[in-house]
């Protein structure tokens, strides 16, 4: 593990910079290192096309300070950079491929540098690792975690975390693998504006109720990003924004009753062609879709289910304490209130008027 002297601050690589994540990540740390008495230094960004972390040797240049300029040593990567559209991964080969090559050979080659530079790792995987055929087996003094993906997409993240345990396996506190779930914020693939963009579209919108989660922030995955390595953690972590799952169509009707209560707020003579009064949301099961792909069906927790945690029995901090410590976030979050929080304090409300209204022209063209 890379430990700070008084007079030493790290320098932080962010891959996949373009992306919901890295973009806020970046912002985020590159105001921190602003204060006066922040960790951090330099915080840098890369992502396609300047970097594909499919291929070979992806951030050889940088690493080796030949690229940087005054040339510097980055202690810490964090690799947001992913292939996440599990729909299109569990069904076309292409997609797939592209898939096994961001997902698994990107993480290998990421890890192997880091190793190889003396840098520390920070990976995004997934609880998509898991299905209900997960389970937890109790052996003398350990609790281990025996996965089974749910799907394509799932055994990818699995297998890439499995490459960066390899390359660290000499230096096992040197890299952080972070699950998380359901990850939403500003942008257009994000869960809350799909589904909004489907109650504009049309009267009847469909969600289903078998498939669980716990619906996590980008602000609050970059949050415990930076205090994951202010605070020297290390190993697995669940960095899911909550102890409490919820269905995928509890999600929705938060969203669609939050967004009710926002235009209703809207003063205005005429009518608001974003108003979803007439909207009718309906639960559903994943099979009654073609193109259904498997999700988790029972959300790891702390308290009990069918795994009890994400976390393993090495790491620093366990989950609960560690959620504590997370800059402004408070252990007994929910994540209905996560997302209230997202609206009201990060532009949530705005980057939504924008995106639909721009949706709605595009039906009436």
């Amino acid at each position: 593990m890379l430990w700070l002297n008084k007079n030493k601050k790290l320098n932080v690589l962010v891959v996949g910079d373009k992306g919901q994540l890295g973009s806020y990540l970046k912002k985020l740390l590159q105001d921190d290192s602003r204060r006066e008495k922040s960790m951090f230094g330099v915080v840098a960004g890369v992502d396609l096309p300047e970097v594909d972390i499919s291929k070979p040797y992806p951030l050889e240049n940088w690493l080796n300070r030949s690229v940087v300029n005054p040339p510097i040593k980055f202690h810490w990567v964090i690799n947001c950079a992913a292939a996440t559209d599990t729909t299109k991964i569990e069904t076309d080969q292409m997609a797939r491929d592209a898939s096994y090559r961001a997902n698994v050979l990107g993480p290998k080659s990421i890890a192997e540098a880091c190793a190889w530079h003396g840098a520390n790792l920070v990976h995004i995987s997934t609880d998509y690792v898991f299905s209900e055929n997960s389970k937890t087996e109790i052996v003398p003094s350990i609790s281990k975690i025996v996965e089974f993906p749910v799907n394509m997409y799932g055994l990818h993240k699995l297998l890439g975390e499995k490459m960066i345990e390899l390359a660290f396996a000499k230096k096992p506190k040197n890299y952080m693998i972070l699950r998380t779930s359901w990850l939403y914020g500003n942008s257009e693939a994000s869960f809350p504006v799909k589904f909004l963009k489907s109650c504009l579209e049309k009267r009847e919108v469909h969600v289903v109720d078998d498939c669980f989660g716990r619906p996590t922030s980008v602000q609050y995955l970059a949050r415990f990003i930076a205090s994951a390595i202010k605070h020297g953690a290390y190993g697995k972590l669940d960095a899911q924004s909550t102890l409490d799952p919820m269905s995928r169509f509890d999600f929705a009707k938060w969203i669609l009753e939050k967004w009710r209560e926002h235009v209703g707020k809207i003063d205005s003579s005429e009518p608001n062609e974003l108003a979803m009064d007439d909207v009718v949301l309906l639960p559903c099961k994943s099979t009654e879709f073609k193109t259904s792909v498997q999700h988790p069906k029972m959300m790891p927790t702390s308290s009990g289910a069918a795994i009890p945690s994400t976390t393993t029995p090495d790491m620093v901090v366990d989950r609960v304490k560690f959620e504590s410590i997370v800059e402004g976030t408070s252990v007994e979050s929910l994540p209905l209130e996560m997302y209230t929080q997202w609206l009201a304090e990060f532009g949530g409300y705005q980057m939504l008027e924008k995106s639909l209204r721009e949706f709605k022209k595009s039906l009436l063209a």
